[in-house]
């Protein structure tokens, strides 16, 4: 019996502890086993709240470097992350790093952080807290915990209370800035993070082994940052480019470095600055911006400040660029062989980012010369000598040095003389000589003269280089342009001349005016450029001199209220130099409603692009019994725009109103504003057309730079100041029909335009619709009239030379269609062919 009760009392006690065990094992929870770059929110399952804050991180700073950091790239970097308790025990502290720049705290798919550097606390007291080390079920839980009490200076810790330091290692972060509804990082690196605790303890809550296993024990038992908490001192810099488009580089050589800044940062930046030191032998010609994406470039940026202060870009949004261009010249003697690096760099807050473009100084072979200018063009009269100035370089990198023979052919037969024959020039050197043209007696004025200049390699006679004289014989003065404009009752029309002095010596011109048809009461002034000295007289340099600022008169015509409408009256201004004189018109018609480009009412036009404003100004208009008027503005679908308030006449019998084109306005064509009179039954008395569309020229190339002696074609085309393309006229029938054409007609054909070719390239033909090919320049038509589809035309050119031509088209009538300011000239760059350089090379 006492056997048998025994052995119940046994069986008891197994079946006891195993129950117990049982529920021990259901109370001690395992180690999740997370993936290790797993971030908050993925592991928890769902986005998180992270309300709470048990448990903060109230600072992070990054260990030994770096200070700046290009926005949108990837850094890795050591963090101290200072992590801050409240007064209750929380366990399994859990940090997390955002990877790529998202929030922790949301799933993937809900836009948060896909990966995370992820940290636990140490179980080392101090400064942390180790408060359920187990072991449960055998394992021991190896991840710290924290509570208010920890790292108190009072039991002799280096303290602050409460408070621990976690130093991250080799973690990979996004370089961003943050601007947004939480406040500004002030373009500072933002880290996203979320610290995540448990609010049990093991055996209760979870066994934590490592990084796989933090998680928040609920949607809230966790803390993400302010936006002060996850900034860090680093500023987020933008991104810089830095290309000239080519690896090797010739002595001589002019290209274009193309600098784009873009700011990937995420937040605004002001004020950064753009330098481009200047670089030995290489010599910046100019430099231009343009801003994309809502960016605003430096005011009227120079070389100087480029290379010096440098340059302020007033404001870069976030994602918005600016992009600088400029022109640069290798010096002749550049050494060959030599490795050529220009450095552009952005600073903000006092950090910089820079690029760096390199090109290898190519070493060119024996024989290789040049004449600068390769083109030069005087006006003279007849007789005269006429001398031009050159300058012969051997671009030869190494000796010895070339005697070049020199030689001159008049196209005119005239004679020619050159100051030498023959030049001797050292390797990477220069010399100058002197060409005189000598002009006959009996020379037709309008007779021109093209000298061709040729030298020759003594060291390599195949190589050869060219230069030519264009001299223009001119009367000894001569003044142009003649004019044709309207003006109204009780108004002024102005017109601009150019008075040119032709020859040799300076001259004092005297300028006199005098009328022709309806010109009763009519009077005329004429003024400086400025429009408001007036002069009866200027002084001329000798040969047209470009630096001339006195040749550029104005003569302002001024129309009696009297005047007739319809009614013509013509100024003659002529110059008088001695016995020498030369006379332009200005024709001006008496209108009732006229068109201006300009507020003051001075500059006539009938033509505007989009995003310009039509000044209009009605004349003569009745005044008594009160009469008013107002304008009615119609796009070319016969759209009535606006309507202006009803007005008065002033006591001039005048009245303006304006209308604003939009910028974004794609109804292109013939538009139209009318005047009425406000009665009962209103009245319409005047209208008159204007033309909405390109108000310019454009010269574009895209190619590869081409070869000396191959053809390139440059294609010519119409634009607005926004590049629209050429645009369908509703005003014409035909669905195919691209006009560039106002009605009325202009009194000079606005679609006619003139291209010029620079350095010793020549024109090779156009489709330009009756082209005139004279030296480097065609005259032509682009092919926009009625019955044209495309507005474009071509000019294909060739060169002998290696160099950089410029492609200039400008519009014949620039009062009436086109703007020289807004013209867009093309650049080719000459190359040699290198299979030619290889062929030298073998000779030698």
């Amino acid at each position: 019996m006492n056997k048998c009760k025994t052995y119940k009392n046994l069986l008891k006690l197994v079946i006891f502890s195993v129950i117990a065990s049982a529920c021990l094992l259901y109370h001690t929870d395992t180690a999740h086993a997370y993936g290790p770059t797993d971030c908050a929110g993925p592991r928890f399952g769902s986005n998180l709240g992270c309300t709470a804050n048990d448990v903060s991180i109230t600072g992070i700073a990054v260990v030994g470097g770096p200070s700046s950091c290009t926005g949108g790239s990837n850094i890795t970097v050591d963090l101290d992350v200072t992590v801050n308790s409240g007064t209750p025990n929380r366990w399994d502290i859990g940090i997390f790093i955002s990877n790529d720049g998202k929030d922790p705290q949301l799933t993937p798919a809900s836009g948060g952080a896909a990966n995370c550097s992820v940290a636990i606390l140490p179980t080392t007291d101090p400064p942390f807290r180790n408060l359920d080390p187990g072991p449960w079920s055998g394992i021991t839980d190896t991840c710290g915990d924290v509570n208010g009490s920890m790292n108190d200076p009072a039991e002799g810790k280096p303290g602050p209370k409460g408070t621990g330091v976690l130093r991250m290692t080799n973690v990979t972060i996004n370089c961003q800035a943050y601007n947004g509804p939480l406040g500004s990082s002030g373009g500072n690196l933002f880290i996203p993070f979320v610290v995540s605790w448990d609010n049990q303890s093991s055996p209760a809550g979870a066994t934590c082994t490592s990084i796989a296993d933090p998680v928040p024990n609920t949607t809230s038992k966790c803390n993400a940052p302010l936006v002060a908490q996850g900034t860090v001192s680093v500023v987020v810099l933008p991104a810089i480019t830095n290309t000239d488009n080519i690896t090797i580089i010739n002595p001589g050589d002019t290209v274009n470095y193309i600098v784009v800044i873009t700011n990937t940062t995420g937040d605004t930046i002001n004020n950064s600055v753009f330098k481009d030191p200047a670089v030995t032998y290489l010599t910046a010609n100019s430099v231009s911006c343009t801003a994309g994406g809502g960016a605003t470039c430096p005011a009227g940026p120079t070389v100087g400040a480029m290379q010096g202060a440098g340059l302020t870009i007033p404001s870069l949004p976030n994602n918005s660029n600016v992009t600088f261009s400029i022109n640069a010249t290798l010096a002749i003697n550049a050494p060959a062989g030599e490795l050529l690096t220009n450095t552009a760099s952005v600073t903000v807050s006092s950090q910089t980012n820079s690029a760096s473009d390199t090109d290898t100084i190519s070493s060119i072979p024996v024989g290789v010369i040049s004449i600068s200018p390769s083109s030069s063009s005087k006006n003279t009269v007849t007789p005269s000598s006429v001398v031009f100035n050159y300058t012969i370089y051997n671009q030869a990198s190494s000796p010895p040095s070339d005697t070049i023979s020199l030689s001159a052919t008049s196209s005119q037969g005239w004679t020619v003389l050159l100051s030498t024959s023959s030049i001797t020039v050292n390797a990477n050197g220069s010399a100058t000589f002197t060409l005189t043209v000598q002009v006959p007696s009996g020379i037709t004025a309008g007779t021109l003269d093209t000298t061709t200049i040729t030298a020759i390699s003594g060291n390599n006679p195949g190589n050869t280089a060219t230069a030519t004289a264009i001299t223009t014989v001119s009367n000894p003065i001569t003044i142009i342009p003649n004019n044709i404009a309207s003006g109204g009752k009780g108004s002024s029309a102005y017109y601009d001349h150019t008075v040119q002095n032709n020859t040799s010596t300076t001259q004092t011109v005297n300028l006199s005016t005098s009328f022709s048809g309806s010109c009763t009461g009519w009077t005329a002034t004429i003024y400086k450029s400025d429009r408001v000295t007036s002069i009866t007289s200027v002084t001329l340099d000798p040969y047209g001199s470009s630096g001339d600022l006195d040749k550029d008169i104005v003569v302002k015509v001024n129309i009696p209220a009297s005047a007739a409408t319809g009614s013509i009256c013509t100024v003659t201004v002529t110059a008088t130099a001695g016995s020498d004189t030369a006379s332009a018109t200005d024709e001006t018609t008496v209108k009732d409603l006229v068109l201006y480009s300009d507020s003051g009412h001075t500059d006539e036009s009938y033509i505007f692009p989009a995003g310009n404003i039509v000044y209009a100004k009605a004349f003569g208009l009745a005044t008594t019994g009160n009469k008013k008027y107002y304008f009615k503005w119609y796009d070319s679908s016969n759209t009535l725009k606006e309507t202006s308030p009803s007005n008065n006449p002033d006591a001039n019998k005048q009245l303006p109103d304006s209308y604003s084109i939009l910028t974004s306005e794609l109804n292109f064509g013939t538009w139209r504003v009318e005047v009425w009179l406000d009665e009962t039954t209103d009245v319409k008395m005047l209208e008159t057309n204007f033309y909405v569309g390109p108000d310019h020229v454009s010269a574009s190339y895209t190619g590869a730079n081409p070869s000396i002696n191959t053809d390139v074609t440059i294609n010519l085309s119409l634009h607005d100041r926004y590049n629209h393309d050429v645009p369908l006229d509703p005003a014409y029938l035909s669905p195919n029909i691209r006009v560039v054409r106002g009605n009325p007609p202009a009194t000079k054909d606005p679609l006619k335009i003139t291209v010029t070719v620079s350095g010793s390239a020549t024109i090779v033909s156009t489709t330009l619709t009756g082209a005139v090919i004279t030296g480097q320049t065609v005259t032509g038509i682009l092919n926009s009239a009625i019955g044209s589809t495309t507005g474009t035309a071509t000019i294909t050119i060739t060169d002998s030379v290696r160099e950089i031509v410029t492609i200039t088209a400008t519009t014949y009538n620039s009062a009436l269609y086109g703007s020289p300011a807004r013209d867009e000239f093309a650049e080719v760059r000459f190359v040699l062919r290198r299979m030619r350089i290889l062929k030298w090379r073998e000779v030698q």
